[in-house]
C-alpha cells in the first residue's frame, strides 16, 4: 500500500481507530506508525473531524424556524378546510420546508469549517505570517523577562510550547519576552531574544500536524522574506521559524 492509497483509506472512515477488522484500514494504520507524513495526516484528519462535529453540535438553527413551520402548518390546515377533500397529513407539506432549513444549517456550518480545512494551512503561509509580525516592529509581549525559566513556565501554563527546543547558538542568549498568538485559529508561540542593543531574534513555533509542507526533521531550511531572514525546522512534533532582520548568513550562525 502506498502513502496516497493509505490516505484515501483513512479518509473513508469517520473514526479510523474503530474500523473493526477491515484489512485495508488495518494496513493503513500500520503504515502510519512508521510513516511520519501519514501519521501527521491522520492527526490532522482527526482534529478536523472533531472541529466539524463540535461546530454542528454548537450551531443553532435559524431563529424563526419554529414560526416558519407553524405558519406552514396553518396554511396546510386552511387548504384542507377549503378543499374539503381527503385529509392530507401536514408533514407531507412541512417536510420540504424542514429539510431545506436543516440543509441550510448544515451547509453554513460545513462551509465555515471546511474553510478552515487543515489542507489549506500551508507552512509557507505560516512562515510569511511570522515575517509580517517581525517586520512591523511587533513589541507586544505577554511576558517580558530575561529569565528563560520564567519564559518556559509562562508558555507551559498558557500554551503547548513550554518545552520548546533551541538551536545550539541560542542556548546562551538572553530572552526578551514571549507571547501566545493564533494563526488561522491555531495556537502558535513566540519567544524573543536580545540581539545587540536594539535588535531581536524571533522564534515562532506551531504544532507540526496543523501545517502542510513543514520542514522535515533534520537540517534547517533557510529562506529570506524581504528583510527577514529565516531558518525553519521541525522536531518533537513542533515546527519552528527562527528569524531576524538581516541576511541569511546572520541567521545561519545560530546552527
Amino acid at each position: 500500500m502506498t502513502n496516497e492509497e493509505a490516505k484515501e483509506v483513512l479518509r473513508r472512515y469517520r473514526n479510523p481507530q474503530s474500523g473493526g477488522q477491515d484489512p485495508e484500514l488495518s494496513a493503513a494504520l500500520e503504515l502510519a506508525k512508521s510513516d511520519e507524513e501519514l501519521a501527521a495526516f491522520l492527526i490532522r484528519q482527526k482534529v478536523f473531524r472533531e472541529r466539524v462535529q463540535s461546530g454542528l453540535r454548537a450551531h443553532n438553527p435559524p431563529a424563526n424556524l419554529r414560526e416558519q413551520i407553524l405558519e406552514a402548518g396553518k396554511q396546510a390546515r386552511n387548504q384542507i378546510e377549503e378543499r374539503k377533500t381527503v385529509t392530507v397529513f401536514p408533514w407531507r407539506i412541512l417536510a420540504p420546508l424542514a429539510a431545506a432549513a436543516l440543509f441550510a444549517v448544515v451547509l453554513s456550518v460545513a462551509s465555515f469549517w471546511f474553510g478552515k480545512s487543515p489542507e489549506k494551512n500551508q507552512f509557507t503561509d505560516f512562515r510569511a505570517r511570522t515575517a509580517r509580525i517581525a517586520l512591523r516592529d511587533y513589541n507586544r509581549m505577554d511576558l517580558k523577562s530575561t529569565n528563560s525559566v520564567a519564559i518556559r513556565s509562562f508558555l507551559a501554563d498558557h500554551s503547548p510550547f513550554g518545552n520548546y527546543s533551541l538551536p545550539k547558538g541560542l542556548n546562551n542568549s538572553t530572552t526578551f519576552g514571549c507571547a501566545t498568538l493564533r494563526w488561522r485559529d491555531i495556537p502558535m508561540g513566540m519567544v524573543c531574544f536580545k540581539r545587540g542593543e536594539n535588535d531581536l531574534i524571533w522564534l515562532f513555533m506551531i504544532e507540526s500536524p496543523f501545517v502542510l509542507g513543514a520542514p522535515s526533521v533534520g537540517k534547517p531550511e533557510f529562506q529570506s522574506i524581504g528583510r527577514f531572514a529565516t531558518a525553519s525546522w521541525s522536531i518533537g512534533g513542533k515546527t519552528y521559524v527562527l528569524g531576524l532582520i538581516g541576511k541569511e548568513e546572520d541567521v545561519k550562525q545560530y546552527f
